[in-house]
C-alpha cells in the first residue's frame, strides 16, 4: 500500500474493505488501493515537509540515508518536487548542488554524465577549468534530469566524449615535426582512418593523459579477455595475464591485450 518511491517506510494499516486476491496474500490492484496509495504518499510528503522546516538535522539525515526513494518521489509528478528539488544535492565538480541551484546558474545548457568512470575521467579537468559538470550516475538522477528538462527548456544535456578535450582548453602544439612524427605513429598503430589524431597542448599540464570510459559498465566487463579472472571497471591484482605498465582503468588493470583497454593520450 504503501507508494513505491516510499521504500524505506515500514508501516502497520488496517486495509478495511480492500479486496484481497485470490490467495489472500496481497491486495488486488483497484482504482481503490491507487487512491489509498496516493492518500499516504501525500500524508508521507506533508510529514517531509514538516521534519524539514522544525528539525533541518533530522531531514539532512533523511537525504542522506534515503535520497534514492526521495528522487524517486520527484521523478513520480510534478507536484511532489518543490522539496526534493530544493534539496536533494548532486555531485558537480563546483560542488554540492541542488537543481535550484543548478537552473540558477548562468548558463544555457547544464551538462552531465550517466557513468561514474565518465565523472571521474572528467572530474580533475573540470575543476580545474572551473567549468560544470554533474555526475547523475546515481540511481533516478539522469531521469530526473530529463523530468525536470521538460520544463525547463532542455538545460541539461549529457556530455559527449570528445567534450573532455574541449575541457582541458587545448592549444596548438607548436612543434610541427614533434606532433608530425606522433601522427605518424598513431597511424602506423592503429592503422589509417582508424583513429583521428590531434597534437595539441593541455591544461593543467601536470596530468599526463586524459581517459573516457568506452562503453558502459556492463559492456567494459564484457570486453575484458577470457583468460582475466576479474573483469571489472577498477584496478585488480588477480589477472592471469602479463601485466602490463600504465594499464587502463578501465579493464581490471593488468591486461596485456590491448583490445581490452581504451586511452587517449594528451
Amino acid at each position: 500500500m504503501i507508494p513505491e518511491w516510499a521504500f524505506f517506510c515500514r508501516a502497520v494499516i488496517d486495509a478495511g474493505e480492500l479486496p484481497l486476491t485470490a490467495s489472500r496474500e496481497s491486495l488486488q490492484e483497484t482504482t481503490s488501493l491507487q487512491l489509498v496509495r496516493e492518500r499516504l504518499g501525500n500524508r508521507l510528503l506533508g510529514e517531509l515537509i514538516m521534519v524539514h522546516g522544525l528539525h533541518a538535522d533530522v531531514y539532512q539525515d533523511i537525504v542522506r540515508l534515503h535520497a534514492t526513494g526521495l528522487r524517486a518521489l520527484a521523478v513520480s509528478g510534478i507536484d511532489n518536487r518543490d522539496l526534493p528539488l530544493t534539496t536533494l544535492p548532486f555531485e558537480t565538480t563546483l560542488g554540492q548542488r541542488t537543481i535550484d541551484q543548478l537552473l540558477a546558474l548562468d548558463q544555457s545548457t547544464l551538462p552531465y554524465v550517466v557513468d561514474s568512470d565518465a565523472y571521474e575521467a572528467v572530474r580533475d579537468v573540470a575543476v580545474h577549468a572551473e567549468s560544470l559538470v554533474i555526475n547523475a550516475s546515481g540511481a533516478h538522477e539522469a531521469e530526473l534530469l530529463q523530468v525536470i528538462n521538460t520544463t525547463e527548456g532542455e538545460r541539461f544535456v549529457e556530455m559527449a566524449r570528445f567534450e573532455i578535450a574541449h575541457l582541458a582548453r587545448p592549444e596548438p602544439y607548436v612543434d610541427i615535426d614533434r606532433g608530425s612524427r606522433l601522427v605518424k605513429a598513431a597511424d602506423e598503430t592503429f592503422g589509417p582512418n582508424s583513429v583521428a589524431v590531434e597534437v595539441a597542448h593541455f591544461a593543467p599540464a601536470h596530468r599526463p593523459v586524459l581517459w573516457w570510459p568506452a562503453a558502459t559498465p556492463r559492456a567494459r566487463a564484457a570486453a575484458c579477455p577470457p583468460s582475466c579472472s576479474t573483469p571489472t571497471t577498477r584496478r585488480s591484482s588477480a589477472c592471469s595475464r602479463t601485466p602490463r605498465p600504465r594499464a587502463s582503468p578501465i579493464c581490471c588493470g593488468r591486461c596485456a591485450s590491448p583490445a581490452c583497454c581504451w586511452r587517449a593520450r594528451a
